[in-house]
Formats: C-alpha cells, sequence, structure tokens
C-alpha cells in the first residue's frame, strides 16, 4: 500500500503525518517525497491547468510502479480538508476543489481520504472517505467507483451555471462477488460500462463489511461466483458454495434482507457439484422466481454476459439499449463554454486527453485481464466526459475502449462460445454516429456537409474495426476476426461509395459511372458469399435451380411453338435431367453447349458457365481464407 499526502500547507501535511504512524507507515521526516503541498491561493495566474499538470506529475512519479502505471486499489491520498459542494472541475481559476475534483476523476484507481470535511451534502459519501473509514472499514476498490465519489463529481458538473453538459448518472450499484480476480473485474467492468456504480469483493473481510448486517444491502445486481474460497476465510467459513449458508453467515444475502433486482450465480460447471448446482438453482428460484441466473464461466463476453442476464431486454427500454437507468450523453449541437456545441467544456477535455495518455502509455505492455480492464475504464471515463463532443477525441478514446474490451475478453481460456461481435458492431455504429451527429452543419451546405458527415462515420467506424480485427487476430479468435472484416469491408465499401469524385467531365461519367456501379455491386455480392459457407451453398443451389427452370421451360415452350404432342411423363422426367445435367455440366465444368444446338441454350450456357467460374474463384478465396487462418 502507497500512502500519498495532498494538502494546502506544510502544517496540515504534518498533522497528516501522524495518520501515516497509524496505518503501520514510517513518520515522515525533513526528506520525506511523500507530502505533496500547493496552496492555489498563491499561484491565481495560472488558473488551475498548470497546477493540475503540476499535481498528476507528482502523483504519477510518487505513486507510478515500474512500467509507469498506477497499481489498482493499492494507492492511497490522504487530503487535509474539502468541502464536497464545491468539488466541481470546471470553477474559473485555481481552486482547491477544483483542483481535487480534477484529480478525482483523473485517477480512478486511486482512493481519496479526507481530514475535514466542510459542508458536505447529503449525497456525498463521507463514511467511505473519511480517514475514520481508514481504520474502521474494509477496502473497496474506487476502480467502478463502488462509493459514488465519481459520480458525485460529475453531479456537480451537470449543476455548473450557464453550461449545458449532462454525463452519465450511475444511479443503480452492482456487486461482483469472486475470488479469482480475474474473473471479478470481468464481471465488474461489464456491469460498469453499462452504467453501474459496482463493487468488488475478492475478500472475507470486505465480504463481511458488505453483507454481514442483516440490513437490506442496495445492490440492484449481484454477479455472485458459487464455489467462494476467499484467501482470508474462516476455519468456520464451509460450506459457502451453498446459497442458505451464505446467507446464514452474510445475512445481507438472506430472506428479505436480499433486495437485489437481479442475483446471478456464476460456477465454473463442475461435474461434482451437480447437486449442489440444483440446490443453488431452487434456491433462487424460490427466493426470487423471475429475477434470478445461473451463468458458467468464463462467460461469453461482455456483451453475452449481459445477453445471458437478459438485461439487454429487461434495460432495453431507456434511450440507450441495455444501459442502466441515468445513462445518458448530452444532445448535438447543446451549448457549452465558449458557445460551441461541438466542444466539450475545456478543462473536461484536459481530464480526458490526461485519461487517455493514461490508457495508451501501457497498452502494448497489458497482458492481464485487471491491466485491460483498467486500461477500460480510463478510456470509458474519458469519453464519457467529454460527452460524445470533441469529435476526434472521443473517437479515439472510443476505439481505445472498445479494444481493451476485447482484449479482456479474448484474454481467458476455455470459452465455450463464441463472442458476440454483432451487438458491439451496432454499439460502436450507434455512438460513432452520436459522436459525429455534433459536427455542425452551416447553412447553404447541408447536403454537401451531410454527406461528409456520413462519410467521417464510415471511415471512424472502419477505423475502430481495424482494432478490433487486429485485437481478435492476435488472440487467435478466427470467427470474430471473420465476422468483424465483414462489418469492416461493408464501411469501406460505403465510404468509397461517399467520396466525392471528379466533376465537371459528364462525358466520361456516362462510362465510368455504370463501370464503378458494376464494380461495386460485384464486390458487395463477392463478400456477401464469403459471409458463410452455408449461405455460399445455398446461393449456389439457388443459380443451379434457376438454370435447370429455364432451361426446361424454353425447351417446353419450344416443343409446343414446334406443335409437338403432349409428352409422357417419362419423358418430361428425361428433359428434366438432360436439363439439370447440361447446367450443372455449364455451371460447374464450363461446358459450353454444342454449335448445333439452339442459340438460347448455348447463350444460356456461356452465362451459367461465365456465373460458375466466377463462384468458383469465390469459393477458392473462401477455403484460402479459412485454411490460411487455421
Amino acid at each position: 500500500m502507497r500512502y500519498l499526502i495532498l494538502a494546502r500547507s506544510e502544517c496540515t501535511a504534518t498533522a497528516l503525518g501522524a495518520w501515516l504512524e497509524l496505518l503501520g507507515e514510517k513518520p515522515l521526516d525533513a526528506t520525506s517525497p511523500r507530502p505533496i503541498v500547493l496552496n492555489p491561493s498563491e499561484r491565481p495566474q495560472e488558473s488551475g491547468v498548470h497546477a493540475y499538470e503540476y499535481l498528476v506529475k507528482q502523483i504519477e512519479s510518487a505513486a507510478a510502479m515500474d512500467d509507469g502505471s498506477l497499481a489498482l486499489n493499492e494507492v492511497v491520498v490522504l487530503v487535509d480538508s474539502v468541502r464536497p459542494s464545491q468539488l466541481n472541475p470546471l470553477v474559473e481559476g485555481c481552486h482547491w476543489e477544483g483542483l481535487l475534483a480534477m484529480l478525482i476523476l483523473t485517477f480512478p484507481e486511486i482512493r481519496w481520504h479526507f481530514g475535514a470535511i466542510l459542508d458536505q451534502p447529503l449525497d456525498f459519501p463521507a463514511e467511505d472517505h473519511n480517514l475514520v473509514a481508514l481504520l474502521s472499514k474494509a477496502r473497496r476498490d474506487p476502480l467502478f467507483d463502488a462509493t459514488g465519489l465519481r459520480n458525485f463529481v460529475k453531479r456537480n458538473i451537470a449543476k455548473t451555471p450557464n453550461i449545458h453538459h449532462p454525463l452519465p448518472d450511475r444511479l443503480w450499484a452492482a456487486c461482483a462477488i469472486d475470488e479469482e480476480k480475474a474473473f471479478a473485474y470481468f464481471h465488474a467492468y461489464t456491469a460498469y460500462r453499462y452504467n453501474f456504480r459496482t463493487d468488488v469483493v475478492t475478500s472475507r473481510a470486505l465480504m463481511a463489511d458488505r453483507f454481514i448486517n442483516p440490513t437490506p444491502h442496495g445492490y440492484w445486481l449481484l454477479l455472485e461466483d458459487m464455489n467462494l474460497n476467499f484467501p482470508d476465510r474462516r476455519d468456520d467459513d464451509e460450506g459457502l458454495s451453498d446459497l442458505k449458508t451464505r446467507g446464514a453467515k452474510f445475512k445481507a444475502l438472506a430472506g428479505l434482507n436480499e433486495d437485489s433486482t437481479l442475483r446471478a450465480l456464476i460456477t465454473t460447471g463442475d461435474m461434482g457439484n451437480l447437486d449442489r448446482e440444483r440446490t443453488n438453482r431452487s434456491c433462487l428460484r424460490e427466493s426470487k422466481p423471475a429475477q434470478h441466473e445461473m451463468l458458467h464461466k468464463p462467460t461469453d463476453g461482455m456483451m453475452g454476459l449481459w445477453k445471458q442476464l437478459k438485461l439487454d431486454k429487461i434495460l432495453g427500454s431507456t434511450a440507450w439499449n441495455g444501459y442502466a437507468h441515468g445513462y445518458c450523453l448530452p444532445c448535438a449541437g447543446s451549448a457549452s463554454e465558449g458557445g460551441t456545441g461541438h466542444s466539450a467544456p475545456g478543462k473536461l477535455t484536459l481530464i480526458a486527453e490526461t485519461l487517455y495518455r493514461r490508457a495508451e502509455v501501457f497498452r502494448d505492455d497489458a497482458r492481464t485481464v485487471k491491466d485491460f480492464i483498467k486500461g477500460a475504464v480510463l478510456a470509458n471515463d474519458a469519453f464519457e466526459l467529454l460527452g460524445a463532443k470533441t469529435p476526434m477525441l472521443s473517437l479515439t478514446c472510443l476505439k481505445l475502449k472498445h479494444e481493451y474490451e476485447v482484449r479482456a475478453e479474448c484474454a481467458f481460456f476455455g470459452t465455450p462460445a463464441e463472442f458476440e461481435v454483432q451487438p458491439r458492431c451496432e454499439e460502436i455504429l450507434t455512438f460513432v454516429r452520436h459522436v459525429c451527429s455534433s459536427i455542425p452543419v452551416p447553412m447553404g451546405q447541408i447536403g454537401k456537409r451531410r454527406s461528409r458527415r456520413a462519410a467521417s462515420i464510415q471511415d471512424a467506424y472502419a477505423a475502430i474495426l481495424n482494432r478490433l480485427v487486429i485485437a481478435y487476430r492476435d488472440a487467435g479468435q478466427f470467427h470474430e476476426e471473420h465476422e468483424c472484416l465483414i462489418h469492416q469491408k461493408r464501411a469501406l465499401r460505403e465510404l468509397k461509395r461517399l467520396q466525392p469524385h471528379a466533376e465537371d467531365r459528364p462525358l466520361l461519367d456516362v462510362v465510368f459511372v455504370p463501370m464503378r456501379w458494376v464494380a461495386s455491386w460485384i464486390e458487395t455480392y463477392s463478400e456477401y458469399l464469403l459471409e458463410s459457407f452455408p449461405r455460399f451453398v445455398g446461393i449456389v443451389a439457388a443459380w443451379i435451380s434457376a438454370g435447370v427452370f429455364i432451361l426446361w421451360a424454353l425447351a417446353e415452350s419450344s416443343a409446343t411453338d414446334a406443335g409437338e404432342l403432349a409428352k409422357s411423363s417419362s419423358e418430361n422426367a428425361s428433359e428434366y435431367l438432360d436439363a439439370f445435367g447440361s447446367t450443372v455440366d455449364a455451371f460447374v465444368g464450363g461446358g459450353v453447349m454444342e454449335a448445333g444446338s439452339a442459340w438460347w441454350m448455348i447463350l444460356i450456357s456461356g452465362l451459367l458457365a461465365m456465373i460458375g467460374f466466377f463462384h468458383l474463384g469465390v469459393f477458392i478465396s473462401f477455403l484460402y481464407t479459412k485454411s490460411s487462418r487455421k
């Protein structure tokens, strides 16, 4: 654990140093680098920006690990005093609470504890952020804003006069319980990305802190591992895998105290625990008849987990499909600082840039699920602070967020099914459209700018998908890579269609426009065939069936025109077989009717031979693509 001191004077810094001795740390001395002292009243000319940058560098240098990143739930900052009602990064000048608010949003993995809390509102989580909590309460991981401190700061931002910049409000809480930290963080982030404040319970101490008392726990969503075996377990903790025993020990999880809207039990599906699984399923059914789920881990990615929990439907009535109540993005074109509707307030942009830099700096060195989740939180928070404004930075943060999420999904081994790529692509396109819609359209150029905006959407969408394709390829997820490539090619094809072509050449356009249209149709049809092998087989069968029917129908029509008598069923069957043989020979073998045949038969067989040759090339390409990836 690393403790830092942030104070406005040497006197208060020394007073906070006494707490370090209570926490088992060495007392402060004259050479100690830990106290960070800054008096905002002495730096009015810096307007808070330089002071913020100075504090960021000081915290990073004092708390960073060897790779430059900050350890999760391992850094605690002791602050001498704070007025919660003034925790707003958008206040003017070099303001103490404004600087604290900026730092709280910049370092989501740091725990903040305040000495003197003055003038505190009712919704400020003082009991989790005072100095006494360091000694009396178990550590709650701040990464997913379990206590609601960052959410409190965001609410203050939304109340800022003359600035319309509403931010997502995480009104509901969730809890992920699992002694395996990789799974706990993955499940917790899944809830966090869908607008839940989330607790990560990976120890018996925190489990007791949150659930030991016989009072409602207040979590809307519970994601519990069935086989709990905490590293700090006690001798009398046997039987925690049974929900009734778990409820007897942690009374908030029993009876009416268990007030969650949805409770999910997640298990590895051990064949030796089938009886226990049945018993727990029965217990869930009795306590929550229509509000429980039992899943197996590792789950099918974040989208798959949300789909298995049916939350995409339960929360589907919200403005943002599947997101918890309170999620929002500012309407495009709304006013902000300086009157520019397409830009976020300047200080929020500065915080977002810092968050993005911190997420990008260890992207190549990230190896574990916790690393990927931390990077995703930093990028996600940056995107939310921008409110889908400041388009270039917003799209960059969105790209990094989804890349980290995909890498976290692929970090688990033994996933029994494929990840949900289609919902992810749909979500990305939805957010990209919203970001690009904030770009203003000048009067008099509406048609041209709308076309340019549509091209920007497809270009950004394809760029984000390209990062996901690389992530899936590096992880060996070939099916997901292929599906992601399909969406990327569609975006690139649409981008090509929207790109402006040379003007003032009407004679050349008579030739080139139809050629471009035909080439685009062939490219679209080829990609459609390559999407799946069953589709390819079905379309080939449809072509052959159409060719057989046309040849047989034309032969019958020619016979009728020639005055031939009605034929027997055996003769009709023979002609049908001849038509089938001619079609297959032309489509598969490239054979064309002999010169003595009717001209229309030669023409049709030639067309079938060309179509068959084209499909043969697509089939070879399909086989090469599959074999080269496996």
